[in-house]
Formats: structure tokens, sequence, C-alpha cells
């Protein structure tokens, strides 16, 4: 009897199906990953803050090349920004990861009490350049014309964004801090339709930076971040957008704030951030793989942990200030009740003074009637004894 070895083929042929399907599917699940990019190496950070910028003028003002520079990689809309009196102080928390009673840079006469990202970046041999569109508040950061360029505030953000641009190709910095100052400058107008206009031509004036940057081969090798230390609005919330080597793509986050930045931007650039900054890297928006997420995640946690303990450090130091006032008021309420206790005491001997020169007054002209009497008196009694020798 001959045997059929035929029914063999059909169960090995699906087999075979079966195995190149399942590879196909895992290597480009793996290639192919939703929010993820490759990381390339990252050559220049450029950090555009936008001064003046909210989350109301951003959703409500046509920037559509922000919006696609998002698309491309992470974005909060609602960022919490520095609530900050001066805009020199917001761009010092911006610099710094601190608020402004830490650094106490709160106008442009002050000196920084703090670290910054460019002491940190001239520590670690980074070049870094401070392009000033404020006007030269930001002075105090002058490390020389190799590391700073300060700006008339007229100049436009287009026409600034173009010296920025040629002062870039001359030294190519690897770290650039750039300021605009268009959008604050319309907020004071008072004028909402103004407002966005002005938002919009600020979004043309980044578009044709972010073009400059595709000729020169180095948009997707530099990390390019968009945001503003400071809302425009009473919400506190201005948009965050951060693009480029090490982050995701296509990705929203939430709860982030400014004074994240300078942190994020350290840790990338393998630097410690600066001492006593307050901020925590972006971890959520950073890319990693399977293998580097429990490191991230503790590296979070270990953030976490030492936030809390600069919280609670910080409670501490508002606990002292505040029995500091409360024992200054109680000892100007003693002080103010020794002033009174004074003060009565004054009336007192004032009011008896004026009693016993009152006593005085009065004995003084009752001796004088009485003297006077007694002249009369005298007065008689001569008269008749010269009556009497007459």
């Amino acid at each position: 009897m001959k045997q059929n070895h035929g029914g063999g083929i059909p169960v090995r042929k699906t087999l075979l199906t079966l195995f190149i399907t399942v590879f196909i599917f895992v290597t480009t699940t793996a290639v192919f990953q939703p929010g993820r990019a490759e990381a390339a190496t990252l050559r220049h950070i450029f950090v555009i803050s936008v001064d003046g910028l909210s989350y109301e003028g951003f959703t409500s003002s046509s920037v559509p090349n922000i919006k696609h520079l998002a698309g491309e990689g992470v974005m909060d809309e609602k960022c919490l920004a520095v609530r900050a009196e001066t805009p020199e102080a917001a761009q010092a928390s911006m610099l710094t990861g601190t608020i402004p009673e830490q650094h106490k840079f709160y106008s442009a006469e002050d000196r920084i009490q703090m670290a910054s990202i460019v002491d940190v970046l001239k520590q670690g041999n980074r070049s870094f350049m401070i392009y000033d569109g404020s006007g030269g508040k930001l002075r105090s950061f002058n490390y020389g014309e190799a590391h700073y360029a300060s700006f008339e505030a007229s100049l436009s953000d287009q026409e600034l964004l173009a010296k920025v641009t040629e002062i870039f190709k001359q030294h190519r910095p690897y770290y650039n801090y750039i300021v605009l100052d268009d959008c604050r400058e319309a907020l004071l107008t008072l004028d909402d339709n103004y407002y966005y206009r002005t938002v919009a031509q600020t979004d043309q004036a980044i578009g044709d930076f972010l073009a400059f940057l595709r000729n020169e081969r180095l948009y997707y090798d530099s990390i390019i971040v968009v945001t503003s230390p400071r809302s425009a609005s009473s919400s506190d919330r201005v948009p965050l957008i951060v693009h480029g080597p090490g982050f995701q793509v296509g990705t929203r986050i939430n709860n982030t704030l400014v004074i994240d930045v300078t942190p994020t931007l350290c840790m990338l650039s393998g630097l410690k951030p600066p001492q006593g900054c307050r901020g925590i890297p972006l971890y959520d928006a950073l890319l990693y793989n399977s293998n580097e997420r429990l490191g991230q995640l503790n590296q979070w946690v270990k953030a976490l942990q030492e936030d809390r303990s600069a919280n609670w450090q910080q409670y501490y130091v508002m606990q002292d200030e505040i029995y500091r006032n409360y024992h200054q008021i109680a000892s100007m309420k003693e002080e103010r009740k020794s002033i009174f206790d004074y003060a009565g005491q004054k009336e007192g001997v004032i009011a008896d003074i004026t009693k016993r020169m009152t006593i005085e007054r009065f004995a003084f002209l009752a001796i004088l009637l009485i003297m006077l009497a007694g002249y009369v008196v005298e007065y008689h009694i001569l008269k008749k004894k010269f009556l009497l020798f007459r």
C-alpha cells in the first residue's frame, strides 16, 4: 500500500504563511510606533520666548507655523506660566528654572541671585547666545559680545529674527535664547484684534526662521522650543511647544510649567540643572524605548521627591517669615500701646501742671489783692496822721 505524504504540504504552507505574517507584524510594529521618532544627533537648541503670548491668544489667532511645529513635536496648550510683574523677571525664571522670589531679578537694575542655564553651559564648555529683544532688560546675562546681543525694542519680531539669523551664521552657538517682544507691546494697546494680528505676524516670523533652519539642515537636528514665560491673561496659561531630538512626535502633554524647560534641556545636553532649579524635566514628552522606560520613571520619581522636599523647605521659610511678621506686628502693637500710655501720661502731666498754674495764678491774684488792700489801709492811716499835724 502506498502512503500519501502530500497531506503535510498544505500544513507546512499554512505554518510558513503564519510565521511570515507574525514576523512582518512584529517588525512593522517595532519600526512604526505612533508618537515616536528616531532620535537624531542634537546640534543646537533654540528657545523662542514670545513675551505676551497667552493660551487664549494662541488658540484665537492664525498660527499655522507654530501648530505645524507642534504637530511634529510635543505640545501643552495650557502650560502654567510664571507670575511676574516685569518681563525681565519672567525671562529670568525661564533661564533659571525658578520663580522671581528665588532669583530676585525683579528689574533690569537688579542682579540675579541664582545660577542660570547659561552658567551651566559655560561650565560645560558649551557655546550660547542671548538675543535680547526687550531693549537690554536682560543685560545681567551679558557675558560678552559672543554670548549676548541686545536689540532695540522698536524692532519687529520679523526684523529681530532676521538679525538673529545673521548672528547665528557667524557664531553658530549651541544654545540660543531669543526674546520676542511684539505680542507684549500689542497687548498694552488693549485692542484684541490688533493683538491677534500681531500674534499671527509673530507666527509668520517664526515660520521664516524655521524655514532658515530647514535650509541649513538644522531643523531635525535641533531642539526648538516656543513658549512664553508669563501669560497675558489671568489664566496664567501659555502654549509650550517642543520639537527635536529626544522628544516624541505628535504628542500632547499636560500639567507642565515653563520652569520645566531649563532642566529638560540640561538633561538632554548631558548637564546638571542650575543649582536651586525648581522645574522638573518633561519626562512624559521624551523619546525612550521599553528598556529606558523604567529608568525614566525612576528619575521622574526622584525628581518629584526632590521637588517635594524643596516645597517643604520653602514652606518652612514661609512659616518663618509669617512668624517673623507676627512678632513684628506684636512688637508694633506693644510700641503703639507704650506710645498711647506715654501720651496719656503726658496729658495727665499737662493737666496737673495746668491745674498748678491755675492755683498759683489765683494765689498770686489773692496776694496782689491783699497787698492792694494793705496799701489802701496804710494810705488812709497815713492820711489821718498827716491831717493831725496840719
